[in-house]
């Protein structure tokens, strides 16, 4: 028998043979699979195991990241990054080429659907889905379920500002994608994000020591023919290539569309050039008009909302899990307790329900000067891709809404205060809490009567509003109701910057 050999690769395959010789020693072989090897006679109780061929490829370049098609690619010596990237249409990912033929498609007749309307529709369903499971507990008397996840998103910045993106609550699959269709049909953004022209990296295993080292490379002097970055390449590097959504750039190298609408000259979407904040951005596309209204304005931003929306769902789910753990803590109650609790906790779980429907608008709030009226006024923020600037026009209105006789809005005049309008309204109902009112201002701040020690005396009927304002009346809440980790109103809508729509859907 042969004598025990290690001449065989195991990127090749093999056979090695097991055997006892003379009932005594045991011994192990190893042959090729070549016509040699597979002569090779077996005795009686032999035992033959086949070698499996190494995944290894001798030859090939693995390409991955923000490439058209990433995968394996065969080497050849002198071998460049040029030669694996030879032009920049190489670059250019399929999901650019999806969202590029969506647009001016009627996606009802193809049946294609861009990732933005399939992550609302999903939205659409799992909100419907969540809706029916409430309603199903409620009606066997069970505690609510935990809120379902939030569905995922596409790493792209998203395609509209909060503001902008369609509400699709209840509506059925087609329905919500009938609403999306209308929302994005004349958005304008990047197709697919960009790419990272400054770093991209090769990824090569040393064989000495089968140690894994980075060879990191400028992909636009690279591809450019630039000897420095054209990297030679070695068979089994991988070389990847970065989007900027993949790695955060320098913010000066940040491509940013920013979205100005309303009283602009010339409103519409402008991509930032690089290092110019709002101020000159607004000054670049000619200013305001006549009728621009800056206390008023709105400034909304993706990564702002995004983090409001965290912090107030969390809030949301904590105080849920606060009540369900004193729902099941009571023991030992008489049939009134019992029904006093009861109540107690139905009037808990509608609080928490009416703060689960807020949405984060990603509003930061400006702090203008109601009679602010030039742009030099305006804070000169960098910019960020998504941000959107609304200025309206002066309104001519003060609404008043929540638990009054009359929830309407009135003709602003100067000098009235939340007092006048508060009597134009019919005044608070027997349910409405006027201890509790709040003024939510055009600007995105927030004051109530309580905590504003600059209001003399706490005269905060005398308090003068500013057209736009919005007076909320809410109504009282049930002693049982006030529960420990539930904060003001006007604590909740001011530290999470809701406007006058977030205040109608708690105080309808």
């Amino acid at each position: 028998m042969p004598r025990p050999s290690t001449g065989v690769s195991i990127s090749n395959g093999g056979m090695n043979v097991d055997r006892i010789d003379e009932h005594q020693n045991r011994r192990t072989a190893e042959f090729a699979l070549d016509a040699t090897g597979l002569k090779t006679p077996l005795r009686d109780g032999d035992i033959v195991r086949f070698l499996h061929i190494s995944p290894r490829f001798d030859n090939a370049i693995t390409l991955r990241g923000n490439v058209a098609v990433p995968g394996r690619y065969p080497w050849h010596q002198g071998m460049r990054v040029k030669d694996l990237i030879p032009n920049r249409e190489f670059l250019i990912t399929e999901t650019f080429w999806n969202r590029q033929n969506v647009l001016g498609i009627n996606q009802n007749n193809t049946g294609f659907q861009s990732p933005e309307q399939q992550s609302a529709v999903q939205a659409a369903e799992q909100q419907k889905a969540a809706a029916q499971q409430q309603q199903a507990a409620a009606q066997a008397g069970q505690p609510n379920p935990p809120a379902p996840a939030p569905p995922p998103q596409p790493p792209q910045t998203p395609v509209l500002p909060n503001s902008q993106q369609p509400d699709t609550t209840g509506l059925s699959r087609a329905e919500a994608q009938r609403v999306t269709e209308e929302a994005l049909k004349n958005q304008v953004k990047r197709s697919a994000a960009e790419i990272n022209w400054e770093y991209a990296v090769i990824q090569r295993m040393n064989p000495d020591d089968l140690t894994t080292h980075l060879l990191p490379f400028n992909l636009g002097k690279a591809i450019a023919g630039e000897e420095q970055q054209n990297l030679l390449l070695e068979p089994g590097d991988i070389v990847t290539i970065f989007s900027q959504a993949d790695m955060q750039v320098p913010i000066g190298q940040q491509s940013k569309f920013v979205r100005l609408e309303g009283e602009f000259q010339s409103a519409g979407v402008y991509q930032v050039q690089p290092g110019e904040t709002l101020r000159q951005l607004i000054r670049r596309i000619g200013g305001f008009t006549s009728q621009a209204y800056l206390y008023g304005a709105e400034f909304t931003r993706e990564s702002v909302r995004e983090d409001q929306q965290a912090r107030l769902d969390q809030y949301v789910n904590e105080l849920d899990k606060s009540i369900e753990q004193n729902a099941g803590a009571q023991r030992g109650l008489s049939p009134d307790e019992a029904l006093a609790e009861h109540q107690a906790l139905e009037g808990q779980r509608a609080l928490v329900e009416k703060l689960r429907q807020l949405r984060a608008t990603g509003r930061i709030v400006l702090e203008l000067k109601p009679t602010a009226s030039s742009l030099d006024q305006i804070p000169d923020l960098v910019l960020e891709d998504g941000d959107r600037l609304l200025v309206p026009f002066r309104p001519a209105t003060v609404n008043v809404i929540g638990a009054v006789y009359n929830t309407n809005s009135f003709i602003y005049k100067p000098g009235k205060t939340f007092g006048d309008y508060l009597r134009l309204s019919g005044g608070a109902t027997r349910n409405g809490d006027k201890g509790r009112s709040f003024v939510i201002r055009a600007d995105g701040t927030t004051v109530s009567r309580y905590g504003h020690s600059s209001l003399f005396f706490n005269n905060f009927d005398s308090t003068r509003l500013m057209a736009g304002d919005t007076i909320v009346v809410p109504e009282k809440l049930d002693k049982g109701v006030v529960l420990r980790g539930f904060k003001d109103w006007t604590t909740i809508i001011s530290q999470f910057v809701l406007g006058a729509a977030a205040a109608k859907v708690l105080f309808p």
